[in-house]
Formats: C-alpha cells, sequence, structure tokens
C-alpha cells in the first residue's frame, strides 16, 4: 500500500529554509518534512533522534566557541584599559 499524500501551501521563507537544508543533508523535501513532523509529534526513531540531538550539539559547540571569543578580546580590551589606566595615575604623579 502506498503512503497518503498531503499537499500544504507553506510561507516562502519556509520553503527556503527546507531548500538549504536539503542542500546541507542530501534529504528529499519529503524526507525533510517527514521528519519534522515525526519529531513535533513526538515520533522520532532513534537514529532521528540522535540526528537532532548532534544537530543541537554542534550548534551549542559553535555558541560556546564564540563567547569565549568575545571573553577573550575583552580581556584583552579590558586589560590594555587597566595598563594605560595605570600610566595615566603614574605619570601624574
Amino acid at each position: 500500500m502506498a503512503n497518503p499524500f498531503l499537499g500544504v501551501r507553506i510561507p516562502p521563507e519556509l520553503e527556503q529554509a527546507i531548500l538549504t537544508r536539503m542542500k546541507e543533508t542530501g534529504q528529499s523535501k519529503s524526507e525533510l518534512v517527514i521528519s519534522a513532523l515525526r519529531s513535533y509529534l513526538g515520533m522520532m526513531s532513534c537514529h532521528e533522534r540522535l540526528d537532532n540531538v548532534d544537530q543541537r550539539l554542534s550548534a551549542l559547540e559553535k555558541s560556546v566557541r564564540e563567547a569565549l571569543e568575545l571573553m577573550v578580546l575583552y580581556r584583552q580590551k579590558h586589560s590594555v584599559y587597566q595598563i594605560n589606566h595605570s600610566l595615566d595615575r603614574h605619570s601624574d604623579m
């Protein structure tokens, strides 16, 4: 028995997101939509759950790297300020 057909209209930005994800994953539109519906309805397979966790972990790791880079830049700027501030106080004496 063939799978039932479902046709829906979606906003253009959703279509673009699907096309982008198709290029990233190599999945078809049907595969992506079925996966998204299974996720939303709590029906993901173990493989899909692992993929989902992997994607979320990658995004989290990227965010942590960006936060660490910002901390390094902040500390560099802050220590330059401290050095300049110290020099200013010593030159006033």
